[in-house]
């Protein structure tokens, strides 16, 4: 075998020193991926850890839906690398303001002042609630109804979600950011998720109250039965004495047992109302004693 040639070592080197850059540029791109899919995966674990919190507000108190909204606010914020955010619910055509991330006195101010009002007043909100999907504003400089505020609360873009409950428009979460642009999938689909969850903390909160409503009126019927029960019995084992039933009935009056719908009547007249209709009742039902007339108390 003959002595390799310089220009043949020139060549193998040329070779290596592509090849070595192939591969230098290849571990770059290796390396921006696995950055890529680093950064990716903090931000899906700061956005479970905030779903997270939203769900454990939602289940702390059923009934208390503004640490939910709230939490919504802050989070959607942070997440997202945005200015500010501001949760809303509508009450027929008129939109309230349930949360808000504060950024100065003064953009709060103007913010807090344009509410309540009507749903067509405020132009993000009512497009989203119109349309029922996210609405996006990439320059505030662009919509004059919407610039004053921008400007005052420090931002040129917003987002707006719709809250929907059985595919019916409820409220709505909007939230900001210091440039122009749009929002990625990705942004979009966090706010939907906070939406889903204020949802359900708003139903959670009707669902409960209708709850402790209709437990009111079991329990309310449930002492008129056990007392009306009672003094049934002292009728029926002393048929023809009259004292022993108004004792009977005296007894249940002082008691403290509340008659149903007794919330409208004063607190010192309730259990009286109730068993002197009693009283008067058995006197007219009983025939030993329908010349009687049990006195009714007026307060």
């Amino acid at each position: 075998m003959g002595a390799v040639t310089k220009a043949e070592l020139e060549a193998l080197v040329k070779r290596l020193q592509t090849k070595n850059a192939t591969l230098t540029k290849s571990l770059e791109r290796t390396k921006a991926k696995n950055k890529t899919f680093d950064r990716s995966l903090a931000e899906a674990h700061e956005r479970e850890k905030a779903t997270a919190e939203i769900l454990r507000l939602n289940s702390r108190s059923p009934t208390a839906v503004q640490p939910v909204f709230d939490g919504i606010a802050k989070a959607a914020v942070r997440l997202i690398g945005g200015v500010s955010a501001a949760v809303t619910r509508t009450s027929g055509d008129t939109l309230h303001l349930a949360a808000l991330t504060s950024t100065s006195n003064v953009g709060d101010e103007l913010l807090n002042s344009q509410f309540p009002c009507p749903v067509s007043k405020l132009p993000g909100h009512a497009r989203a609630l119109q349309v029922r999907t996210p609405y996006c504003v990439s320059d505030t400089e662009k919509v004059p109804r919407i610039r004053d505020v921008a400007r005052a609360r420090g931002y040129r873009s917003a987002i707006f979600v719709p809250l929907l409950r059985d595919k019916v428009p409820i409220g709505t979460i909007g939230v900001s950011r210091r440039d122009p642009g749009m929002f990625s999938v990705h942004d979009i689909e966090l706010l939907q998720t906070f939406a889903d969850q204020a949802v359900i903390a708003i139903e959670n909160g009707r669902l409960f109250k209708e709850l402790q409503v209709r437990n009111a009126e079991t329990t309310g019927a449930l002492q008129q039965q056990t007392a009306t029960a009672e003094i049934l019995q002292v009728i029926s084992s002393s048929p023809r004495e009259l004292q022993p039933v108004f004792d009977a009935i005296l007894e249940k009056q002082h008691s403290g047992s509340d008659p149903p719908n007794a919330s409208i009547v004063p607190d010192k007249y309730r259990n009286f109302r109730y068993y002197d209709r009693l009283a008067a009742r058995f006197c007219r039902q009983n025939s030993l004693f329908k010349h009687l007339s049990y006195p009714a108390r007026n307060p």
